[in-house]
C-alpha cells in the first residue's frame, strides 16, 4: 500500500497590491508548493500553500505573516490525494496564449479547433502556465520562428516552455532546473508531450556542457536570478551570434536592474512586453 503523504494547509489573506511581491519573494527561497486564488463573489484574494509534516518550514510562515502581515484564516493537515483532488477538480483546458492551449488531464483528450495542444499536469508545486509572467514569455516565444532552432530553457519548472518550443519547430531543446521536483516533473510532462528535450538538473549554466551554443535562450525566473544568470561564466558562450534571450518574471519595478546587466554583455533590446506589474524582455546578442 502506498504511504500517504501529510501536507500542513495553510490559507492566509492576500492583498492584491503586494501579490507579486509576495510570491517572488516565495520563488526566490524556492519554494513553490503555493497557489493564489481569486473568490470573484467575495472579492477576496487567498494564498494557499502546503508544508511537509516533516519540514513544516517555519521560516515560510514567519516570512508570511511577520513580515509581509499576512492573516492566517485557516490550516489544518491534510492528505496530498485531498487537496490536489479538490484542486483539480476546478481546473479546465484553457488557452494560454493565442493559438496555444494546455490540456491540465493525462488521459482525457481535449482538440481546439485549431491551434497546438500541451499537455501539462499540476502537481504539489507547480502551476500550468496561468501565471502573468509564463503567459508573457509563452506569448513571445509563440511569435518567434522556432524552425530548427536551438532552444535552452533555464528554471524549466513543468517544461511549458520548452515543450512550446517543440511544437513550434525547434530543433535540440536542452531544459534546466536547480530543482530536482522540477526535472521530475519537466520529464513527466515531456513524454506526455511525446517530444525530444534533453533534462538535466543544474545551478542556472554549470551543467551546460562545452561547445553547446543555442539560438534561443529562455528564462521564467525572477530579476534577481536573472541578472545571476548573465553573470555566470558561461552565459557569454552559450549563445550563438544574433541569438535571442527571453527573460520573464521580471517586476517593472526591476526592469532596470536587468537591463543594467543586459548592457555590459552587449545585448541589445529587442521588445520588452508587460503585463500588469510584471514584464518579459526580449534580448539579442549582435556581433
Amino acid at each position: 500500500m502506498d504511504k500517504k503523504m501529510i501536507y500542513n494547509e495553510y490559507i492566509l489573506s492576500l492583498s492584491p497590491s503586494i501579490e507579486d511581491e509576495v510570491t517572488s519573494a516565495l520563488v526566490m527561497k524556492d519554494f513553490l508548493e503555493f497557489y493564489v486564488e481569486y473568490e470573484v463573489s467575495s472579492n477576496l484574494t487567498t494564498l494557499k500553500f502546503y508544508t511537509s509534516l516533516n519540514d513544516p518550514r517555519q521560516d515560510i510562515l514567519q516570512m508570511l505573516t511577520g513580515f509581509y502581515g499576512l492573516e492566517i484564516l485557516h490550516h489544518e493537515v491534510v492528505e496530498e490525494k485531498d487537496w490536489l483532488a479538490e484542486w483539480m477538480k476546478t481546473l479546465k483546458p484553457f488557452e494560454y496564449v493565442p493559438g496555444v492551449w494546455i490540456n491540465p488531464f493525462a488521459e482525457k483528450q481535449f482538440e481546439p479547433k485549431e491551434g497546438i495542444v500541451l499537455k501539462l499536469i499540476p502537481g504539489t508545486a507547480f502551476g500550468t502556465g496561468h501565471h502573468e509572467t509564463t503567459r508573457l514569455i509563452g506569448t513571445v516565444l509563440s511569435n518567434m520562428d522556432c524552425r530548427g532552432a536551438s532552444v535552452l530553457d533555464v528554471g524549466t519548472g513543468t517544461g511549458i516552455l520548452a515543450i512550446l518550443a517543440k511544437k513550434k519547430g525547434a530543433g535540440y531543446t536542452l531544459a534546466l532546473d536547480y530543482d530536482p521536483l522540477a526535472v521530475e516533473k519537466a520529464k513527466e510532462s515531456i513524454e506526455l508531450n511525446d517530444v525530444h528535450v534533453q533534462i538535466r538538473q543544474s545551478d542556472l549554466l554549470k551543467n551546460v556542457e562545452e561547445g553547446e551554443k543555442f539560438d534561443i535562450v529562455t528564462a521564467n525566473i525572477v530579476a534577481e536570478i536573472i541578472v545571476m544568470l548573465m553573470q555566470d561564466p558561461k552565459f557569454e558562450t552559450v549563445m550563438q551570434d544574433n541569438g535571442y534571450f527571453i527573460c520573464s518574471g521580471i517586476i517593472k519595478e526591476k526592469e532596470k536592474m536587468v537591463i543594467d546587466e543586459a548592457m555590459k554583455h552587449e545585448l541589445q533590446i529587442i521588445e520588452v512586453v508587460e503585463d500588469g506589474s510584471w514584464a518579459a524582455i526580449v534580448f539579442q546578442k549582435t556581433v
